[in-house]
């Protein structure tokens, strides 16, 4: 496959890393990037060799780019994406798919409108071995019917993080928008379509207009019930991020962040040690066995990148569709109307 040449919008925290494993690509080669002329813009664009351009359309009539990485706040996706889209140019669009359910509804509209299939939406754990043996384990039976899963993704974020992004502290880039999306997406690929959710935020910690905690309760289509905490104010080792040592700019902590319950067994990600009665006896007098399989993980956002080089040549088509990543906010969206309003949301 031939060389791609990229353009990266957006220099937070999504676009640096994109422009850091890029360089461990083989197809694809980062030759611009796009985002408003500050200083700390300028650094980043300057360490990596690269020209700075302060809108889309100025860097497509001053470069030859083969495709984009739309790594720009949440309410900014839209219109970077509506722009591709109506352009035909071939973009990976971070997650969330949108700022809101009202844009995501948009970009849905105009994708079907112009029926242009080189969009691959950025839930990079798609692209993780680990969550793939994870689904695996699941769907082998072993752990008979599922019951339900509890999930942690807590940890602390530091105030420069909300410094150098303020947009995080407002409508639209709370941890509900940049982090539970993450979840919903694993628990939808792990445990299956989300019917109903009940939701209690709190933002007594940062005192932000968004919610810096949240506990959430699931009800799946099999049946299956969850619930997920989520802070952002909290220090501790209970997230995938931190426990699954995919992402090397996490120290890893030796810990679990999923707990999977079925009538057989049970499963604990990411260490993915299976429970199960060592007898056909079942009952909680008898001893469990435990079983911890081996196996080499993989850096999830290299794969989805190297899957995206496959998508732009049309080799491959997307792993995560804009109808998922709009499946994804309608969760999401679910979560914030249930704990604006205090009653339990249900999906269709």
């Amino acid at each position: 496959m031939t060389l791609l040449r990229t353009a990266v919008i957006g220099l937070g925290i999504g676009g640096r890393i994109h422009l850091g494993r890029n360089t461990k690509t083989k197809n694809l080669k980062a030759v611009a990037c796009v985002a408003p002329h500050t200083d700390a813009n300028f650094n980043v664009a300057k360490h990596y060799s690269l020209p700075l351009y302060p809108s889309l359309e100025e860097c497509l009539s001053c470069d030859s780019v083969d495709c984009i990485i739309i790594a720009s706040p949440n309410d900014c996706h839209l219109a970077h994406a509506t722009y591709c889209i109506e352009q035909k140019i071939p973009c990976l669009l971070e997650k969330p798919l949108a700022g809101n359910l009202d844009d995501a509804s948009q970009i849905v509209d105009i994708y079907n409108l112009h029926n242009f299939e080189k969009v691959l939406i950025g839930h990079h754990r798609a692209h993780s071995i680990l969550l793939s043996k994870s689904v695996d384990i699941i769907r082998s039976g072993s752990l008979g019917e599922l019951v339900g899963i509890q999930g942690f993704a807590q940890f602390y974020k530091p105030d420069s993080y909300f410094a150098s992004g303020p947009w995080r502290t407002q409508a639209g880039g709370g941890p509900i928008l940049i982090n539970m999306i993450h979840e919903i997406d694993s628990l939808r690929r792990l445990i299956g379509e989300v019917t109903s959710v009940y939701c209690v935020t709190s933002s007594k910690n940062r005192k932000f207009s968004v919610e810096d905690s949240a506990a959430i309760l699931f009800e799946f289509a099999n049946g299956a019930i969850g619930t997920f905490f989520l802070s952002d104010c909290v220090p501790s080792s209970k997230s995938w991020e931190l426990t699954s040592g995919e992402n090397p700019a996490y120290p890893r902590q030796p810990s679990d962040c999923y707990y999977v319950s079925g009538t057989h067994g049970s499963l604990s990600i990411p260490s993915l040690t299976v429970q199960r009665y060592s007898s056909l006896d079942r009952s909680w007098w008898n001893t469990l066995s435990s079983l911890t399989p081996d196996f080499l993980s993989n850096d999830p956002i290299v794969a989805q990148l190297e899957h995206f080089s496959q998508v732009v040549h049309g080799v491959a088509d997307p792993k995560v569709t804009v109808l998922d990543g709009y499946n994804n906010m309608l969760v999401a969206d679910a979560i914030l109307k249930s704990s604006q309003k205090g009653i339990r949301v249900e999906l269709n």
